[in-house]
C-alpha cells in the first residue's frame, strides 16, 4: 500500500513503554558483540550456502564422534548452532522493524519538509506585501533555503 500521510502521536509513556521493551531485549541478549571493522573484513561470514553444510556438520558429530578434533568442543560447536538458528528469525523480526521506523521517518521527514517549503514561500510572499512579522521569519527560514547546493555525489563508474 503507497504512503499518503503519517498521522500518529507517540505519548512520553508510549516512547518509555518501548524503551523498556528494547532493555528487556538487551538484557536478555547479554552474549552480544560488537565487531570492529577490521574484524567484519576478516571473519568467515556465513551464508545460506554455508548453512546447509554448518546442519550436516552438526549431524555428523552425533554420527561420527571420532572425526571431532581433540582441540575443538562440540558441545560448544551444537550451543553456537543453536543460538544462531535461534537468533535467525529474532534478526529478520528487528531488520523489518528497523526498516519500517526508517521508511515511517524518512516519510515524516518529508511531510514535514513539504510544510516548511509552503510555509516559507507563504512568508517570503508576506514579507514582499510587508506583513508586519514576516520578514525576520522570512530571513530566518531563508538561511536554510538560500545556502549554496551541495555538490552532487562522485558516481564511479561500472567496473567490468
Amino acid at each position: 500500500m503507497p504512503y499518503s500521510n503519517i498521522s500518529a502521536v507517540l505519548s512520553p509513556a508510549d516512547v518509555s513503554g518501548i524503551n523498556g521493551a528494547l532493555t528487556a531485549i538487551e538484557t536478555a541478549l547479554p552474549f552480544l558483540i560488537n565487531l570492529t571493522e577490521e574484524e567484519r573484513k576478516t571473519i568467515y561470514k556465513m551464508g545460506p550456502d554455508a548453512k546447509s553444510y554448518v546442519d550436516k556438520t552438526k549431524n555428523y558429530t552425533v554420527s561420527h564422534p571420532a572425526l571431532i578434533p581433540p582441540f575443538a568442543s562440540a558441545s560448544e560447536f551444537v550451543k553456537d548452532h543453536d543460538l544462531w538458528t535461534a537468533l535467525l528469525p529474532i534478526l529478520a523480526r528487528i531488520k523489518s522493524l528497523s526498516e519500517a521506523i526508517d521508511d515511517t521517518m524518512m516519510g515524516i521527514g518529508n511531510e514535514m519538509m513539504d510544510f516548511m517549503t509552503a510555509y516559507y514561500s507563504t512568508a517570503k510572499e508576506a514579507a514582499k506585501r510587508n506583513v508586519p512579522g514576516s520578514g525576520s521569519v522570512s530571513g530566518d527560514l531563508g538561511e536554510f533555503f538560500d545556502r549554496p547546493d551541495r555538490p552532487a555525489a562522485p558516481t564511479e563508474p561500472p567496473t567490468a
